[in-house]
């Protein structure tokens, strides 16, 4: 079960290592903010709920299927803090308003229609997580909330579209 305790330590940490890599993201141009520790990383845009304002942030994600047109999963764990972390919250409302985000993973710069999965659904998705970065397992039981999991589907009109820069 999460504490108070582990949710400030773990957001801190998290605040501050989110700090970091995109900083070293920008100052490589891109070379290096392609990981999060030992597994691939994608970077999620997504506008702000409340301002408006594109939000940009790295996240781990795993491939629903095989191939390069697979969709994207990604899941809102926050570390197992029992607040959900704000791109999820973004992310959502962008879907209630059927409004694609922009998923860069790789050279690779997607317009993705966005798909919040729920019941075995989910639970499936969020293994394929956990067999991606096995400290899914442990955020799972560090939160007492369900960890939304969302399916990102680059649009296909044609091929992948690229985003605009």
């Amino acid at each position: 079960m999460g504490t108070a305790a582990y949710d400030r330590l773990v957001g801190a940490v998290m605040r501050g290592g989110t700090v970091v890599h995109r900083g070293v993201d920008r100052v490589s141009a891109g070379r290096w903010g392609r990981r999060l520790g030992p597994v691939p990383a994608v970077w999620l845009t997504t506008t702000g709920r409340r301002s408006g304002q594109p939000r940009r942030t790295p996240l781990v994600a795993a491939r629903d299927g095989d191939g390069s047109d697979a969709p994207y999963l990604v899941a809102a764990s926050a570390g197992g803090r029992e607040e959900a972390p704000a791109w999820s919250h973004n992310l959502r409302a962008q879907a209630e308003r059927a409004e694609p985000a922009r998923l860069q993973a790789g050279d690779a710069h997607l317009v993705v229609e966005v798909e919040e999965l729920h019941g075995a659904e989910r639970d499936r998705c969020y293994a394929a997580m956990v067999r991606l970065a096995s400290n899914f397992a442990s955020y799972e039981q560090h939160a007492t909330r369900t960890i939304p999991v969302f399916r990102l589907t680059p649009r296909r009109r044609g091929g992948p579209r690229r985003a605009p820069q």
